[in-house]
């Protein structure tokens, strides 16, 4: 299988060799690692709800205590990237009592 170099979703690029995007106006945003892989976990899963914990195990692979707020952190800098306001999230939304879904079709570049 060949590596995935980039996955397009509503204009934007994420490239995973240099762990940024670029945005349709062409502006470079780097990632960090928590974040990239938040945005991966999330293409990976489009238009799907994912629950915090399932976010949490893909992105931190680690045991969560139900206060642990590091995936709402995660969400919020990459609202923040791609200004996607929170209150009227369009990419990123949250799904009450189920997590958060990106709303967008993905289409991944060998």
């Amino acid at each position: 299988m060949p590596t995935l170099v980039a996955g397009c979703f509503a204009g934007w690029r994420l490239d995973t060799r240099m762990k940024q995007m670029l945005s349709p106006d062409g502006v470079v945003v780097s990632l960090g690692g928590s974040d990239y892989r938040t945005l991966r976990t999330l293409l990976d899963h489009p238009n799907r709800p994912l629950s915090r914990e399932f976010l949490l195990d893909h992105v931190f692979g680690k045991e969560h205590t139900p206060l642990d707020r590091s995936i709402d952190v995660c969400i919020g800098r990459l609202r923040h990237h791609l200004k996607d306001e929170a209150r009227r999230a369009a990419l990123i939304r949250t799904v009450r009592n189920e997590g958060y879904m990106l709303m967008a079709d993905v289409v991944y570049e060998p």
